[in-house]
Formats: C-alpha cells, sequence, structure tokens
C-alpha cells in the first residue's frame, strides 16, 4: 500500500493524522477506562493501562508521562507522585521491547541514541530526587501545563 507524500516523512504524516483522528474519537480511552475499570483486580487494571502505554509508546516514542502517568492517575487511581514512580520504573521494560523491535528493523540510530541516554541517564537521577520532594498538588499542575505546552508544539510544530 502507498502512502501519501514521500517515503517515510509521508508515512509519518499519516499515522500522526490517523493517531488524531483516533485519539479525536475518544474511542481509545472509553476502550481502555472500559477495559481497566471492568478489572476485577487492581492488576487488571494496571495490566490495561499497560497496554496503551506499550502501544502508544512502540506506535509515537511516548509511553511514561503521556499515556501511563495520567492513566495511572485516573483509572488506578494513584496519586500523581506514586504515578510519575511507578510509570519510571515501567520505562526499561517498554524501552527494551520497542528497541529490540525497531532494532529488528534497522531502525535504531546507536549514535544518536547513547548520546541523549547520557544526558537522560543524568536527568533522571536529578527528576527522581526532586520527585521525592516534589508537593503532590504543584507536581499535578506543572505536569498538566506541560501536556498542554507538549500538545500546542506538536499541533502547532516548529
Amino acid at each position: 500500500m502507498q502512502l501519501p507524500g514521500k517515503g517515510r516523512a509521508g508515512r509519518d504524516f499519516t499515522i500522526y493524522v490517523s493517531i488524531l483522528n483516533l485519539i479525536g474519537s475518544n474511542a481509545w480511552y472509553s476502550w481502555l477506562v472500559d477495559v481497566a475499570l471492568s478489572s476485577r483486580t487492581y492488576y487488571g487494571r494496571l495490566g490495561a493501562i499497560g497496554l496503551a502505554g506499550g502501544l502508544f509508546s512502540g506506535l509515537l516514542g511516548v509511553g511514561g508521562g503521556v499515556v501511563l502517568v495520567p492513566l495511572l492517575v485516573l483509572v488506578a487511581g494513584l496519586g500523581q507522585r506514586n504515578a510519575h514512580a511507578v510509570s519510571l520504573g515501567a520505562i526499561v521494560p517498554i524501552s527494551a521491547a520497542g528497541v529490540l523491535t525497531f532494532g529488528a528493523a534497522g531502525e535504531i540510530h546507536v549514535v544518536e541514541a547513547a548520546a541523549l541516554a547520557v544526558g537522560s541517564i543524568v536527568g533522571a537521577q536529578a527528576g527522581a530526587r526532586l520527585l521525592a520532594r516534589a508537593d503532590e498538588r504543584r507536581l499535578k499542575l506543572a505536569f498538566g501545563v506541560f501536556l498542554l505546552i507538549v500538545a500546542t508544539l506538536m499541533v502547532v510544530g516548529h
């Protein structure tokens, strides 16, 4: 199947528009909430949330902050700080699955990934220390503002 546009940029744009349509319809969110709330156990809800996080991580390169944290707060009932901590704990297996899949397709840019990892390791340690001391309400507000800024930049472009 030939996607509109040329090459990877056309494919990426088509995927992005499809995701916007999916998100705009609230179908994915309604489905996830139905699955999570109908789960008989807390861990079943976490599994449904993890499914959404893994799906969006593999598809969009996001998961922890953008998908998991809001769902852990809204659906699993975790506090904001605990949701961040649980999300951070899930990053390694989520990333490993993505790396294996993209690596098999030859899509990993090792030098760029290594440079990004060095900065991320330092930043994650500093961020985790700040998270441990952050006021719950301020953390929730800062996270919400961050998501709004990212969403605006994604829609407006750069």
